[in-house]
């Protein structure tokens, strides 16, 4: 079994990369593309989207294990790929479904007192506002 190992780096933290290794039998190793079922797939995208907490989209997801078999093919053992991922707590943000508080708050009439004009010729506000 040989160790190969996906090192993903987002643009919110390009030094800071994400690891995933595997262990391939030579069979795995000839032929890359049978072991990423779609159970592998999942658990690939579910890995990264916790160690990340960037979501990972479908077309993100195939263009990381695309990457991933070609280098695999070519006999390299670590593969790195830089992408532009949004964060989780933003990719929701569209479909959240909060009322808020639909009540009418009371209605109470203002304090005027002390409040008039510094200058001009304005009766007194009180004159104005008769409740």
């Amino acid at each position: 079994m040989v160790k190969y190992t996906l090192s993903l780096h987002t643009q919110d933290s390009p030094n800071k990369g994400y690891e995933y290794p595997v262990d391939l039998s030579q069979h795995y190793e000839d032929n890359p593309e049978k072991y990423f079922t779609p159970a592998k797939c999942q658990e690939l995208q579910n890995h990264l989207q916790t160690e990340s907490l960037c979501a990972i989209r479908e077309h993100h997801l195939k263009q990381i294990i695309d990457t991933w078999i070609e280098d695999i093919q070519e006999g390299y053992r670590n593969t790195t790929i830089k992408l532009d991922l949004p964060l989780l707590s933003e990719t929701n943000v569209d479909q959240i479904q909060d009322n808020g508080n639909q009540e009418i708050p009371d209605l109470f009439p203002p304090e005027l007192t002390g409040i008039e004009p510094i200058e001009g010729m304005l009766p007194p506000l009180q004159e104005i506002y008769s409740p």
